[in-house]
């Protein structure tokens, strides 16, 4: 079973670059996979506010890791 988000929304990484800012329960194969699939360049873990920062050109890959991910990319196209 697929892990599901518990939250994502559009912002920018420390560099301000744009992006997609995910949580989700601590699953290590996740993490693994996802930094098997989004290059160290296009992601970024912030340990204080304890969230995943994603590169827009990525979201291909939270998709294939989170389904619940066609949710908040929808909902982003609104605004």
């Amino acid at each position: 079973m697929k892990p599901a988000l518990t939250s994502a929304w559009r912002g920018g990484s420390r560099d301000g670059l744009a992006g997609w800012r995910i949580q989700f329960a601590f699953d290590q194969d996740v993490i693994d996979e996802l930094k098997r699939v989004v290059p160290a360049e296009c992601r970024e873990w912030n340990e204080n506010e304890r969230f995943w920062w994603v590169a827009l050109s990525h979201e291909h890959a939270l998709l294939r890791l989170f389904p619940s991910f066609e949710g908040y990319l929808a909902q982003g196209s609104l605004f």
